[in-house]
């Protein structure tokens, strides 16, 4: 939700107030759609100030509570579609469907600059990102019941759960043992090669996952980026 006629540093309702206008006329609700194709597509936005970007190592936000203001680049961001699902003066309800490292703060914020009155964001609620979507979630409550009934494993999801979109190894166990002591695979049969950078997940023949693997292409092998060495007894734990 955006919070229309009000501006703060911050970008959202935690911020200090920057600007304020009360002499605004309302924007229709057609005038709003018109201004929101703006922001569909390919777009260039500046992140927040109060943000957790590096410069130079350092937070964004620790430069910004010291008082040190940059002149931030602009990042090229895409956005998908916007719908507004509610208008009741001055809060508009939105639905944005976009793609990585889009804030909703700087968009809050160059909507008000747009409509000529300044905006902040008021509430965010993040309905689906990658695999996970907000109708599968299970709020604490259950989580908190769950855990006292010893019933958790049902609804907790595999490690590699939110990486399926990446392309799988099967190895042996030689293989497998090679790679949890941080050792090379050499391209064999049944590991194929792959590109310079390429990564892939890995799991041993019964199924269990490994970890990732990046192919360096000078020795010609997939090398170890994160390997996960561990073996959860759900029955054990869940006593």
């Amino acid at each position: 939700m955006i919070h229309l006629g009000i501006q703060t540093d911050t970008f959202d309702k935690e911020g200090r107030i920057i600007g304020q206008n009360t002499r605004y006329k309302n924007p229709t609700q057609r005038e709003i759609i018109d201004v929101l194709s703006v922001f569909v597509g390919d777009i260039k936005q500046i992140p927040p100030m109060y943000s957790a970007i590096k410069i130079n190592g350092d937070r964004l936000y620790d430069l910004a509570r010291k008082g040190i203001k940059l002149d931030l680049q602009s990042r090229l961001v895409h956005v998908f579609d916007i719908s507004l699902l509610n208008w009741n003066p001055p809060i508009m309800d939105l639905k944005v469907n976009c793609g990585k490292g889009f804030y909703m703060r700087s968009l809050a914020n160059d909507l008000g600059e747009e409509l000529g009155m300044g905006a902040y964001l008021e509430e965010l609620t993040r309905l689906k990102h990658g695999p996970f979507d907000i109708e599968e979630s299970v709020d604490f409550g259950c989580v908190e019941e769950m855990f006292k009934q010893g019933s958790w494993s049902d609804i907790i999801q595999d490690v590699d759960s939110a990486i399926g979109h990446i392309p799988k190894i099967l190895v042996d166990t030689q293989f497998e043992e090679h790679v949890l002591n941080g050792r090379p695979l050499p391209v064999c049969s049944g590991v194929p090669s792959g590109q310079p950078k390429e990564i892939r997940r890995l799991y041993s023949r019964v199924g269990k996952f490994i970890g990732i693997m990046e192919f360096n292409n000078m020795i010609g092998a997939w090398c170890p980026k994160k390997v996960i060495n561990v073996n959860v007894d759900r029955k054990l734990h869940a006593k």
